[in-house]
């Protein structure tokens, strides 16, 4: 019904999922508010006060339109943010002109990233590529532009996590470690991988969720790069 209002043009460049997906992460938050003023099992047990909101690939787009993020499904940019999550992880994010992103243009000095003020982490890595197989004409996301949210968006609890490794292809970001080993990757470098982001992801999490003290002087002191041998880059602002 949304598209059929729309002009043809606009029908013909709409994904339906790009918009969803924000609606649908809210929705989930008013079920999980609503259970847990429910009697039953898990009544009063669920603290909404404390939710992260984690997407990867497509997936971030809906988390970082949670956080604030402005995105173009039509003509004009839309908000579709949700106050009650507390910090976000963005792993592969899209970049500018996809999925409705935009950077700065000539007297437009907005970008869809300006208004996220809550916590976020990125992550993206050398191999975290979905141009295809000609770099000419790239219908895709390639690794430097994923980068593009982290630097837009204005400091405060914002974190990067760049492997610099082109084995770390996009399916990895997804904690695709089946992927990995199937695609002659050495599964010790998977597991490597693995462990790399889910201990980033954690700390983000305990620091920005649970208030750990430990957890946030982790982040801030970057031991990730230490740990990895000098192959992730982290950066923080």
């Amino acid at each position: 019904m949304l598209c059929s209002a729309l002009g043809v043009s606009d029908c013909a460049t709409f994904n339906y999922l790009n918009r969803d997906r924000p609606h649908d992460i809210s929705k989930v938050i008013d079920r999980l508010t609503a259970i847990n003023a429910a009697v039953g099992p898990l009544q009063g047990r669920i603290n909404i006060s404390r939710i992260a909101v984690g997407g990867h690939s497509a997936g971030s787009g809906g988390t970082l339109s949670v956080a604030g993020a402005l995105r173009v499904f039509t003509n004009t940019p839309r908000n579709l943010a949700d106050p009650r999550p507390i910090a976000f992880l963005a792993f592969s994010p899209q970049g500018p002109v996809s999925d409705g992103f935009f950077e700065t243009d000539f007297r437009f000095p907005n970008t869809s990233w300006d208004d996220i003020s809550r916590p976020v982490l990125v992550a993206t890595g050398d191999g975290d590529n979905t141009c295809g197989s000609s770099a000419g004409e790239c219908v895709g996301t390639s690794p430097s532009v994923r980068r593009i949210p982290y630097d837009l968006m204005p400091a405060g609890n914002k974190y990067l996590m760049h492997i610099h490794d082109t084995d770390t292809f996009h399916g990895l970001f997804g904690f695709n470690i089946a992927e990995c080993i199937s695609r002659g990757v050495a599964p010790g470098k998977c597991s490597a991988f693995s462990k790399w982001l889910g201990s980033s992801a954690l700390a983000f999490l305990d620091a920005n969720v649970r208030g750990s003290i430990a957890a946030r002087t982790w982040l801030l002191g970057g031991f990730i790069q230490q740990a990895s041998g000098g192959i992730v880059e982290w950066k923080s602002k």
